[in-house]
């Protein structure tokens, strides 16, 4: 079966979108991984054996449709937000953006690892695909072509277990955040009712 599937990548892909799209819609807890499911299913087959991958115009396609379908869905909001409170909100991503490469650094030190493997932790953390595919292409431009293919593995290996820790965690600091708006914006209607109802 395994070889079969090695054989016929196109099969191999279908067959880890039907498991991971179905596994993304169930939810725990009220909370669910979506779309996210299907990596973590790639993730599965792959563990199996070394040789099941996709080719190359896969990856490429694949990344140039989610660029795409990203930038016709925000492109209005992105630049209605731009004009109203984009100082703000370019600023906290800069410092978001610092924030994370300063741990991954500190990380990568600490750990002595080296750069290609700090660089897809880095993307991984922040479930960042093209952050990946743009480190990826600048090792194909400085690594010589022999031996590109070993160091190419290493940065997707760290994006593929950092991935999932950057997916859940973005999902519990949105619920604990939900959870405590909530709270704060129940105290003060609460408290709004108490002076209507007090009148003047």
């Amino acid at each position: 079966m395994i070889q079969f599937l090695i054989d016929n990548p196109l099969l191999l892909l279908f067959v880890v979108a039907a498991i991971g799209y179905p596994l993304g819609r169930i939810k725990i807890a009220g909370g669910s991984l979506g779309v996210a499911a299907v990596l973590f299913a790639g993730l599965a087959f792959g563990s199996f054996d070394p040789n099941l991958k996709l080719p190359e115009l896969f990856y490429q396609l694949g990344l140039v449709l989610f660029v795409y379908t990203v930038g016709l869905s925000s492109g209005p909001g992105f630049f209605a937000a731009l004009r109203h409170k984009g100082l703000r909100d370019n600023l906290l991503i800069v410092v978001m953006l610092v924030l994370t490469a300063a741990l991954t650094a500190a990380v990568a030190g600490l750990l002595r690892l080296k750069p290609t493997p700090a660089a897809g932790m880095f993307a991984g953390s922040l479930t960042n695909t093209p952050a990946l595919a743009a480190g990826l292409e600048n090792i194909k431009a400085v690594v010589p072509a022999p031996a590109v293919t070993p160091i190419l593995t290493e940065p997707v290996v760290a994006y593929s277990v950092t991935y999932p820790m950057g997916v859940v965690g973005t999902l519990v600091a949105l619920t604990l955040a939900q959870r405590r708006w909530k709270g704060g914006l129940r105290r003060r209607s609460a408290a709004c009712a108490r002076c209507a109802s007090r009148g003047p």
